[in-house]
């Protein structure tokens, strides 16, 4: 008894810490934020409400001119289950370039998506996008493996993030202080660089965007 009660204090703590640590990095709001040149776009289940809320904060990140360029990053297993695939379509029915997406396929999780976006597409410094649950510990290990790193928050679901996730999120953070503080994990073999290039991105905006 004494041992579950020790392990439940200490996976609070951790978790507690995790939300302490990262929370001046979050914003609810688009013009809190500072310009960065790319935005990292966490991918989830498609067509899920979570998913379409981050493609349209994304949007409005990318259209504020907040962010020159969105790396959306998420699992591809088939034409039928396609995360990148699926944010990219919708971020073009939103209005952004081409020219102002790169895809990442192999974004298994969301710590391969920001190893993959440093050492992989060049970025040193970003905006995350997702829930506030899960950007808490994505600018953790962005953090940890040295970008400068600020989250906006895509709202949540309409009836709230299920239990279940909540629960998901609370092991997720432990396991992710052990991969980045205890036993790290080695890269996978990945891709050669492909750095992302951004100009000038004034001719893709409006008159009032630029």
């Amino acid at each position: 008894m004494i041992a579950a009660i020790s392990a439940g204090l200490a996976i609070l703590a951790l978790n507690a810490w995790v939300v302490l640590t990262t929370q001046k990095a979050l914003s609810d709001s688009i013009e809190d934020l500072p310009h960065h040149r790319v935005a990292l776009v966490l991918g989830t289940v498609p067509r899920s409400e979570f998913l379409n809320h981050r493609i349209e904060a994304a949007a409005a990140l990318y259209h504020a001119g907040k962010v020159d360029h969105l790396l959306v990053s998420g699992y591809r297993e088939d034409r039928y289950y396609d995360e990148p695939g699926t944010m990219r379509a919708a971020l073009l029915d939103a209005g952004v370039p081409e020219s102002a997406i790169t895809s990442d396929l192999r974004g298994f999780r969301t710590l391969d998506s920001v190893r993959r976006a440093r050492d992989i597409y060049g970025v040193t410094s970003c905006t995350i996008v997702s829930q506030k649950f899960h950007n808490h510990r994505a600018v953790l290990i962005a953090r940890r493996h040295g970008m400068t790193a600020t989250a906006l928050n895509a709202p949540d679901a309409v009836l709230g993030t299920p239990v279940r996730l909540r629960f998901r999120e609370i092991a997720a953070r432990c396991a992710a202080i052990l991969d980045l503080f205890i036993l790290p994990v080695p890269p996978p073999a990945d891709d050669p660089p492909e750095p992302i290039q951004t100009g000038s991105t004034a001719e893709n905006r409006s008159p009032l965007q630029r």
